[in-house]
This record gives structure tokens, sequence and C-alpha cells, in this order.
């Protein structure tokens, strides 16, 4: 009996509440699939400045680079190629920028993504400074909803690395609605090169793509530590489509 009038209860309750009461009940508890979106054609482009610090010194590196859609293909995947636009980081003179800057271009870099944003190379060799491999981390595998978490574990240049991110709100960034992921990072028990740091990243919530990844990261070996602190922003260019 007890467990009928509970259930009495609920509707009452709910009836009481209305549309009000079920429109609060579904935004809580909705689910999001944060995924990319590819046009034939598309371009995007992301600077960022990336501030190293190192017992020897430090300074700021900074990378400028286009993401085209060469095509999208009938599993949904795409082709995208990565160009280098602008390159500097400290001690390097202008011909030396200018010969990184042809050597980086000359790897036409390749991959096939999909719409988590997990990247194959197809040509060329993967732009470690562009953290195109760490913006897969920002993509969960299934919808979820805001304050859900999920786990992707990476290898980058041979250093295993934990992120754990989370849905933490929906809201305006640059007057465009995007999920705002907030991201920790950390190693496996045991590693002999430790890393720990955060991120900050806006996703657009129409589109897939990042606007917006800062954060710092700390890299640990034999007792000596470098920080790496990025900010990046990134904006869709053209596109050969009608969106």
């Amino acid at each position: 009996m007890r467990a009928v009038r509970k259930f009495v209860f609920l509707l009452i309750l709910l009836g009481a509440l209305g549309a009000g009461g079920w429109f609060g009940y579904n935004q809580l508890f909705k689910s999001y699939s944060i995924e990319r979106t590819y046009r034939a054609g598309e371009t995007w482009e992301y600077a960022a400045d990336i501030d190293v610090t190192t017992p020897a010194g430090g300074g700021v590196i900074t990378l400028a680079y286009r993401i085209k859609t060469e095509k999208v293909e009938t599993d949904g995947k795409a082709v995208l190629s990565y160009t280098i636009r602008e390159f500097k980081a400290p001690g390097m003179s202008p011909s030396q920028v200018s010969a990184m800057k042809q050597q980086l271009n000359a790897n036409g870099l390749k991959v096939r993504a999909d719409a988590h944003a997990r990247e194959s190379v197809l040509e060329g060799q993967p732009l470690q400074l562009s953290l195109g491999s760490a913006t897969e981390a920002l993509y969960p595998a299934r919808p979820v909803r805001v304050g859900q978490q999920w786990e992707h574990k990476m290898n980058q240049n041979g250093v295993e690395v934990i992120y754990e991110s989370k849905l933490a709100s929906i809201e305006k960034y640059n007057g465009r609605d995007c999920y705002k992921i907030t991201t920790k990072m950390k190693s496996p028990e045991g590693a002999q090169v430790t890393v720990s740091g955060f991120m900050n990243s806006y996703i657009d919530q129409k589109m897939g793509w990042a606007l917006a990844l800062e954060g710092p990261m700390t890299v640990g070996a034999q007792g000596a530590s470098n920080t790496v602190t990025t900010k990046m922003k990134g904006k869709r260019i053209a596109s050969q489509q009608k969106s």
C-alpha cells in the first residue's frame, strides 16, 4: 500500500507542476551528442600561443594553421588536410622560421577523421604542436548529460595521458551556443613520465568544432618538469557549400 500511495503522490505532484515541471525534468536529464559536422570545401583556421617554461628558460611558440575538409565519404568520415600559416619560436631567425614552415607544409598532412575528431593519418606526419590529437579527448563516444564525465586515454609522443572530461555547461562563447568542456589530465600510476594539467574548451553546439581551448599542462621526468600553457582559438573561414 505504501508503494501505491507513493506512486499516486508522484502523479499528483507531476500534475501540479504541469508542463513547467516536465520541462525542467527533461532539461535536467537531456543528453547531447557532441559531434563534428563536415562539409566538403569547408575550412577552419586555428591560432595558438604556446607558452613553454623549462628549467633552462622558455618562451612563446606562435602557431596558426588551417584544416580543410577535402571530401566527405559515404560512411560520414572526412578527409582533412592541414596547412601551416604561421610558425614562430623563441631563438629562431626569420629564415629558420620560413624553412620550418616549408618543411611542415611539405609533409602534406592528410587525415581521415570521424564525427568524434578521431584522426588516422593518410599522408605526412602529425602536427604535434597543433594539439589536433588532443582535441579528440573532448568528444565523448556516447551522448552525455550536463555534469556527466568520460575518460579518454592517449599516447602522445610516447607519453601515456589520461583525459578526464566533463560537459560542464552549455553557454555562449563569442555569441555562439557552445558546449563547455572541462578536462583534467593525468598519468597512469607508476608512469616514468608524469603529466598533470587541465583545459577549458568551447565546442560550437551546431557545427561541433572547437572554438577555443586553453589551459596548462606540466610534464615531469627525473626530477625536472616543463610546463606548457596553451591558448588556442578557432573559426570557420568559408565553405564551398551553403550551410
